[in-house]
């Protein structure tokens, strides 16, 4: 069982399962979360389908719950079509794609199957836009934005305990400074995007040296509104 996790072959995994492996919740976690490390692949998935790992064959609802959904979707588009055509989904992709850094970023070619197979709308609100200019991939940030996602939105923060930290992203503008990308900044603005003064302004020189040639560049390009 251990090579077939580590190689990805999904042939030896049918091996397993037919030879009566049945997975502890520890090995639950690793059959999905390894995969988005290495050798992604439907083959995969398809093992799990038909042995019915967590379900997903008799209650195909179990593929729309977060265990699931948080690995496939990093797998790669092939694999985020698997997940469509299996009947995954959820109702938006409200919160869907922040992880920790170390998580692997979908990527472009996985945002246009879900764009293609739910629209513009499922993207709404999620802060979807703001962590690919986070994550410096401008091929889906264009990609949202000619799909008609709103440039300056203000993410409603998912975190509701005051006394904790912002959880939802920052407005992209602002995210692109913080990622130190002239790229995002200049495309950002080309279309249209802009901070209050307040989220540009410095009052009490806090912010740290390495950011400021960037919000200079943001008041340089009109990203300021007055």
């Amino acid at each position: 069982m251990e090579i077939s996790v580590e190689t990805g072959d999904s042939q030896l995994l049918r091996f397993c399962f037919e030879n009566g492996f049945s997975p502890t919740k520890l090995d639950s976690m690793q059959l999905t979360y390894c995969r988005v490390r290495s050798n992604p692949s439907p083959a995969w998935l398809d093992v799990l389908f038909d042995f019915d790992f967590r379900q997903w064959r008799t209650n195909p609802r179990q593929l729309s719950y977060y265990q699931t959904w948080n690995d496939v979707l990093r797998m790669g588009p092939d694999c985020a079509c698997w997940w469509i055509e299996h009947g995954g989904h959820t109702r938006d992709c409200r919160g869907l794609f922040e992880a920790p850094q170390e998580e692997p970023w979908p990527g472009a070619a996985t945002f246009r199957v879900l764009l293609d197979n739910f629209g513009i709308d499922w993207f709404r609100d999620s802060g979807t836009l703001q962590l690919a200019v986070k994550n410096h991939d401008l091929e889906t940030v264009k990609m949202l934005l000619e799909a008609g996602a709103d440039v300056n939105e203000d993410v409603a923060d998912w975190n509701t305990d005051i006394r904790e930290h912002r959880g939802a992203p920052l407005p992209a503008l602002k995210e692109a400074i913080y990622a130190k990308s002239d790229v995002m900044i200049r495309y950002l603005a080309e279309h249209g995007a802009k901070l209050q003064r307040s989220c540009i302004e410095d009052p009490y020189n806090t912010m740290p040296e390495e950011f400021r040639p960037f919000r200079s560049l943001v008041v340089e390009l009109g990203g300021v509104n007055e």
